[in-house]
């Protein structure tokens, strides 16, 4: 069996404890709401940190496809004739994409089907 005096001085000696304020025990579930709070908003959230860096490398992975779009596009531009070809332009168009050759003049095609040159 156990000593009865020990627990005897035990509550003796606790009516001589510091007293604690009123509200240390609200306090403590204010805290550890407030800490299960920002849990929640910086790691589960629809806005958590996690999503918002993420969403912070998809904007600038996309803002560069947009600028090699824009000059992909400007380059696509240039090489684009405008409205009206003058008679230059179409014979530098034919000769450059479509193999077309002056008469007595010889189109040597490499690396392509060379078959397709030859029928026309």
């Amino acid at each position: 069996m156990k000593d009865i005096g020990v627990r005897l001085a035990r509550q003796r000696l606790l009516k001589f404890r510091v007293p604690q304020p009123d509200g240390v025990r609200h306090r403590r579930w204010v805290m550890l709401g407030i800490a299960a709070w920002a849990v929640w908003a910086l790691f589960l959230s629809d806005h958590s940190v996690i999503k918002l860096l993420r969403l912070r490398s998809d904007r600038d992975r996309l803002a560069m496809q947009l600028g090699e779009a824009r000059l992909a596009y400007d380059e696509a531009k240039d090489v684009v004739p405008g409205d009206k070809l003058s008679d230059a332009e179409a014979e530098r168009i034919l000769r450059e994409r479509h193999n077309y050759a002056r008469a007595g003049e010889l189109v040597y095609v490499i690396g392509e089907d060379t078959t397709r040159a030859q029928d026309r």
